[in-house]
Parts: C-alpha cells; sequence; structure tokens
C-alpha cells in the first residue's frame, strides 16, 4: 500500500488522463498483470501511474498485497464517479469520426433568390439522401449578407452571386447565365427573337430594393455600362414575386438570369439579350480549409449544376 505520512496534508493535484485510464483497467480487472495486459503496458509502469494517482489526489484507491488488490472505500467512489469516462471518450471520438467522415454533423448553407429556385432545392434534396444523419440547414440571404455571414462562421457554404476575390474563401462557379428582359404578353418586346441592352435601356425597368437586391443590381449596372448604357428605374420591389407582378401589369421590363425563363408567372414572356456582357455567375464559395461535410455538399452540388444545365 502507499505509505503517505498524513493524506491529509497532501496539496490535491488534478490527474492526468492516463493515470485515471490506468486505475480504471485495475479497478475493473482488480489484477494489475491483466490491467496492464488490456492497456499495453508494462506491469511495473501500470503501478506507477496509480501510485502517481494516488499522489496527486492525495488519497488511498487501492489495497495491496502480494496475492490481491481490491479498493478502497475512496477507491471504490473514486471509480463509480469516473467509470463512464471513458465510455463517454470513445462515444465522443465516434461521433467526431463520423462528423470528420461527413457522416452526421451541421451543415449551415446559405442561398440568394435565383440559387432558390432549383440549384438549392435539388442540391438540398440530393444531399438529404446521401446524408440523412447530417442536419442540414437552409439560410436565405442576399449575396453581400451571405459574405458577412461567411465571414463570421455562421454559414458554412454560400450560395451567391460573383464575383468574389478574397483568400480566406474559395470558390467554385456553378452557373454563368445569360440574362433575359421579361416583359408582359403584350409588350413590343415580346415579338422579338433576341434584344440588346440597348433595347432595354430604353424602357423603363422593374428592379429589387437596394437593400435585397444590391449586389445584384451594381451587376446590371456594370453590364450596362460596359455597352455604354444605363437603367432606367421604374419601381422597386422587394421580392421576385412582387417584382414580375409589376412586369405583368405592364409597368416596366425586369432583367434576370435566362434560367429565370422557366418559372415566368402567366402573363410574362422572357427574350434572351444577346449582348456578350449580359451575364451573371453563380457561386458555391466556404471558408478555406474546407471540412468533409463541406466537400460532400459542394460534390452534390456540381451533380445538381450539371443537371440543371441539361
Amino acid at each position: 500500500m502507499l505509505c503517505i505520512a498524513s493524506w491529509e496534508d497532501v496539496t490535491y493535484m488534478r490527474p492526468d488522463f492516463d493515470q485515471v485510464a490506468g486505475f480504471l483497467a485495475v479497478a475493473e480487472e482488480l489484477n494489475f498483470r491483466r490491467a496492464a495486459q488490456r492497456l499495453g503496458l508494462d506491469q511495473s509502469a501500470l503501478s506507477r501511474r496509480v501510485k502517481a494517482l494516488e499522489a496527486r489526489v492525495g488519497f488511498a484507491l487501492l489495497y495491496r498485497t502480494t496475492h490481491a488488490v481490491r479498493l478502497t472505500e475512496a477507491g471504490d467512489a473514486f471509480y463509480r464517479a469516473n467509470r463512464d469516462v471513458m465510455m463517454n471518450l470513445d462515444a465522443s471520438v465516434e461521433r467526431a469520426r463520423a462528423v470528420a467522415r461527413g457522416a452526421t454533423g451541421r451543415l449551415r448553407v446559405g442561398y440568394m433568390t435565383f440559387a432558390a429556385i432549383d440549384l438549392m432545392p435539388e442540391a438540398a434534396r440530393r444531399f438529404r439522401i446521401a446524408q440523412p444523419q447530417v442536419d442540414l440547414e437552409l439560410h436565405y440571404q442576399p449575396t453581400l449578407a451571405q459574405k458577412l455571414s461567411l465571414a463570421r462562421g455562421e454559414i458554412d457554404v454560400a450560395l451567391m452571386l460573383g464575383p468574389l476575390d478574397h483568400a480566406d474563401f474559395a470558390t467554385r462557379t456553378l452557373a454563368l447565365d445569360n440574362l433575359a428582359v421579361f416583359v408582359c404578353q403584350t409588350h413590343p418586346l415580346a415579338g422579338a427573337t433576341t434584344v440588346s441592352l440597348a433595347d432595354v435601356a430604353r424602357e423603363s425597368v422593374i428592379v429589387g430594393t437596394r437593400a435585397a437586391w444590391n449586389f445584384y443590381r451594381e451587376r446590371l449596372d456594370e453590364a450596362f455600362a460596359l455597352s455604354g448604357q444605363s437603367l432606367r428605374i421604374a419601381f422597386e420591389a422587394p421580392d421576385l414575386v412582387g417584382i414580375l407582378g409589376l412586369v405583368r401589369a405592364g409597368l416596366g421590363v425586369t432583367i434576370l438570369p435566362r434560367t429565370m425563363r422557366r418559372f415566368c408567372p402567366a402573363g410574362v414572356i422572357a427574350r434572351d439579350i444577346g449582348d456578350d456582357a449580359a451575364r451573371i455567375s453563380t457561386l458555391a464559395a466556404w471558408r478555406r480549409p474546407a471540412g468533409a461535410l463541406v466537400v460532400a455538399f459542394l460534390a452534390v452540388l456540381r451533380t445538381a449544376a450539371a443537371s440543371r444545365e441539361g
């Protein structure tokens, strides 16, 4: 038995994990040889660990004789209080391993209006099938808000309008869409096969509000400026439903990615804008380095984007 003049005089020191693990094995085997074999240790090394643990906590954990080992009352209490430590540790390792390989955990995805139509829903559907144990969170945000959320660590993947050039983030282009003009069915441009930015510049244009559509409006301004044109804004609306409602009423035209043609409401017709400058990119963006869940979602996004093009 460990001999210390007075246990009460020993100052408590927090035990090392290896010391506690060694004691737990001895407490369960009540045999140093078997416990040492279980841990892959030399028996004398294990004995030293347990003695060091007793010295740290300041009380005897085991009665030792040449023929037997048994727990002291304090040792029994210490064992009962700590026997779940190894089980909890093993469980936590398994949980973390599952997260590391992308089999479980939480993935937060931000998306903007144009991704909300088909790209994000299709990617989310495929990801749910492939990774049913992952908690997938979807957050609707304009592009600028997504950039802030990425920087703050509030989302893991952003589906945003490009471009984005920042050393902390990686990007992948998911779509590069030509723009189209959306008009009511009685509008003169409804009969055209294609139109130009100059044609649109002569029209009253309906756009999203600055608060919700600022980044997209900047892209439109750039496209028109490159062609020596500018927008004549007649009305603003906060969302796509409001914009297309005003278009259908004949109050103006709007400009959207051509992929949105599939979702025209009745009474609205889309016509392609032929100018090379009239293009808009949709990106996936994420913080470097990408974790397993992000990598898994990006693979699904690639497939969803390919099916969208088809």
